[in-house]
């Protein structure tokens, strides 16, 4: 027999099923309380629109060509379209837009456990406001996501695009070689940095200051005063103090047990322009959620507009969270019957769902797991009987009814 099984995908059960609806509930619960509208967008885009980031990688992602000759692409990244639609529906660049998703990203993706050809994210962008009041929210909505689904051991890695493009201000490198010092920071690799370093026209005092980087992470009570020492520009001081003023929201929120800084990593997206974060939970290895803000790329729709914004990973989420939940009761009833009793079942089960029931009506001829329901009746010669612990009693209609109310006990 073929197997038709493709590597990095695959199918989810009902138990599953039900764990994904259960995160995505209360998910979706944190963004409304603050405010977010639910929107999608088309699983379709056109491959040309996501040459504005050079960082999302061509080979990660799903191609395809239109009757038209078009190549288009399986959506690879929800921000960029969501500022495509942003900017070509909502002209005025001083209103404030604030959006939520849960999508389907397509493009190869490695967990710590899993190799995948799609993923579920779901996330918030916020557009129209710069303020560190809304960096802070966004942080605050991350963490409420967290906490709403029971996880405790929560970490969130601040850092600050700015701060480092900050440094490079005035120094004569190329694209290519900032994006190399840039992943030697974030890798932590003070060895391979140095030799790379000595290579660079750089003065003495650059070199020092860029080899400080990568150790300046952690509490935000140690990180800032050793950030304020090496501020060497304006750019830089803004940038810090923009990292003042959300710690300072956050600690409003309450949150900022949760919080930490790490001025040497950067996000692999070239949108993001200042604030940039990182999520962790449960001690697990990889990021559950990450975002920042990208003040220009809405520009490059035609509309002037700053946003910040996230995603979360679902499809990882559940690695860490059980997704498989207790389907246990999920449906009501659950009516067996003996093809003489095909009439009487069916009408009782048609009743039972016209009062908001769940009901399943099956002939006992085939066989069916009875754990998903609630109660289990069975219509013969007899009678109608309801069946519990292996015990079947004699039962009416309207003792059936009160009995799924929860006004009667068997």
């Amino acid at each position: 027999m073929i197997n038709y099984y493709i590597d990095g995908v695959n199918d989810i059960h009902f138990q599953e099923f039900l764990g994904y609806e259960r995160i995505n509930e209360e998910i979706e619960q944190v963004m409304r309380k603050f405010g977010y509208k639910p929107i999608l967008t088309p699983n379709f885009e056109y491959y040309d629109m996501y040459n504005m980031d050079q960082s999302l990688s061509r080979d990660k992602m799903f191609k395809l060509i239109d009757k038209n000759g078009k190549v288009l692409v399986l959506r690879p990244d929800a921000t960029i379209p969501i500022c495509r639609m942003a900017a070509n529906t909502f002209k005025d660049p001083k209103e404030v837009l604030k959006f939520s998703y849960i999508t389907t990203i397509f493009r190869e993706d490695n967990s710590k456990t899993n190799y995948k050809k799609d993923f579920i994210q779901g996330g918030v962008e916020y557009f129209g406001n710069n303020s560190p009041d809304c960096d802070a929210e966004i942080i605050a909505v991350a963490i409420s996501m967290l906490l709403n689904l029971g996880l405790d051991k929560i970490h969130i890695d601040i850092g600050q695009v700015a701060f480092l493009d900050g440094l490079f201000h005035g120094l004569d490198l190329t694209k290519k070689e900032k994006e190399r010092v840039n992943e030697l920071i974030e890798n932590k690799n003070l060895g391979d940095l140095k030799l790379y370093l000595n290579k660079l026209q750089i003065s003495p005092e650059v070199f020092e200051t860029i080899l400080k980087i990568p150790m300046l992470f952690g509490s935000y009570q140690k990180v800032i005063p050793q950030a304020e020492k090496l501020c060497r520009n304006e750019s830089m001081k803004t940038a810090l103090d923009n990292v003042k003023e959300v710690y300072k929201m956050l600690k409003l929120y309450g949150l900022e047990k949760y919080v930490y800084l790490d001025f040497g990593f950067t996000n692999q997206l070239n949108y993001y322009s200042g604030l940039i974060f990182k999520g962790y939970a449960e001690d697990w290895g990889d990021s559950i959620l990450s975002g920042g803000r990208y003040d220009q790329l809405s520009s490059t729709f035609g509309v002037e507009r700053p946003a910040i914004g996230f995603g979360i990973n679902i499809s990882l989420l559940t690695e860490i969270i059980s997704a498989e939940e207790n389907s246990q009761d999920y449906f009501d009833a659950l009516i067996r019957y003996d093809s003489s009793q095909t009439q009487n079942a069916l009408s009782l089960a048609s009743l039972l769902r016209d009062l908001d029931f769940s009901t399943d009506c099956i002939n006992k001829d085939y066989s069916i797991d009875h754990e998903a329901y609630r109660f289990i009746f069975e219509y013969d010669e007899a009678g109608l009987k309801v069946s519990t612990n292996e015990k079947i009693s004699p039962i009416t209609t309207e003792e059936a009814i009160d009995l799924l109310k929860g006004e009667s006990d068997l």
